[in-house]
């Protein structure tokens, strides 16, 4: 004995709504990951910046107390680094003495910021804190 198939047609198969979610969730989850990951990586960037910032103010604050010693206002800031994590070969350090407007030493944190995760950007994001420390020439 040999059953008969029913046929679908058309109308019934444009009212019935069995995986309708299924669907919709193909749809939206890699957009919602996609944006998750993008708000992590912001996170990470802004993490990043204000730690470089909090630390070039170390830096200067150990300057400013000892203005002769720039090899340990950069130990200050390399122990920084390594204590949060960040890459100390993407910090670069500077300093330079200038005179104008007001006697001052220039305090410059350079760092390299590379985005980690499963989809790695093509190119690292530069951020930068400068300080200025005035030197007392009394």
């Amino acid at each position: 004995m040999m059953r008969h198939r029913p046929t679908i047609s058309p109308r019934r198969l444009w009212r019935c709504r069995q995986g309708g979610s299924a669907i919709e969730f193909a749809l939206v989850a890699p957009l919602f990951i996609g944006c998750l990951f993008a708000l992590f990586q912001v996170g990470l960037g802004i993490y990043a910046q204000s730690t470089i910032s909090q630390l070039a103010e170390q830096g200067a604050r150990h300057l400013l107390f000892a203005p002769n010693d720039a090899a340990g206002a950069r130990q200050v800031i390399i122990d920084g680094v390594a204590a949060t994590g960040l890459d100390t070969r993407r910090l670069a350090i500077s300093m330079a003495t200038n005179s104008t407007p007001y006697p001052h030493v220039e305090l410059k944190l350079d760092y390299r910021f590379q985005a980690q995760g499963p989809i790695p950007l093509p190119q690292d994001f530069p951020l930068t804190s400068v300080v200025l420390v005035p030197i007392d020439q009394t």
